[in-house]
């Protein structure tokens, strides 16, 4: 950024303005990083409210699949029914282990924004 400085007749008056255009600059730059910080925030927030409602559409299907398996498990026998349990026991770790995941992110996602608002209040 270039500074101009006004200079009469070996009166250095225009110098005074200096320290001020410094302090704005100072300023701007704070404010810039704030920004920064809730664009950061802003678009974690919404990341987060993405996994929130993955994680309800998850709930939803393990319920479904809890439902049919309720339903159809007595009526299967043999190899079918040893399959059927062996697949409906796999998807329900499965959707555990998605909706642990989901958990651990929520949490992590969390921490960088209590991060960020620290980050925020010390400038």
């Amino acid at each position: 950024m270039y500074y101009f400085t006004i200079i009469f007749m070996s009166d250095w008056k225009g110098v005074e303005f200096l320290p001020d255009l410094i302090e704005m600059e100072a300023r701007a730059a704070i404010l810039a990083k704030r920004i920064e910080i809730m664009k950061k925030m802003a678009s974690l927030q919404k990341y987060k409210a993405d996994i929130q409602e993955g994680m309800d559409e998850l709930r939803k299907t393990k319920q479904g699949l809890k439902n049919a398996h309720d339903t159809y498990l007595g009526q299967w026998t043999g190899e079918g029914g040893t399959a059927y349990k062996e697949l409906a026991e796999d998807l329900n770790h499965l959707l555990g282990q998605m909706e642990i995941s989901g958990v651990e992110t929520i949490e992590a996602i969390n921490e960088e924004i209590r991060r960020l608002l620290q980050e925020l209040a010390s400038l």
